[in-house]
């Protein structure tokens, strides 16, 4: 299986002021499969029932790593060459 390193961000309204938070800090509803499979996709997800002030809104956002960049660079560039 591969693995995906991300980011989760966190905001009170789903809107704006969104923080990255730490893994200890991600609730176990969000680290679920299915879950995760969405917010790779780029969905966010909330828990209705959660806390007295309502729901805290989450999305990850993907972390590509500099051998990452270089390997999408030279398949972009060897791409090119063919056509």
């Amino acid at each position: 299986m591969k693995q995906a390193h991300l980011v989760i961000y966190r905001s009170a309204n789903g809107r704006d002021n969104w923080q990255p938070i730490p893994a200890a800090e991600v609730p176990e509803f969000v680290k679920d499969q299915d879950t995760m499979g969405r917010l790779i996709a780029g969905e966010e997800c909330m828990d209705a029932g959660e806390g007295l002030r309502g729901s805290s809104w989450y999305r990850a956002v993907p972390v590509v790593t500099q051998a990452e960049r270089d390997m999408i660079g030279a398949g972009i560039n060897e791409a090119r060459t063919l056509h």
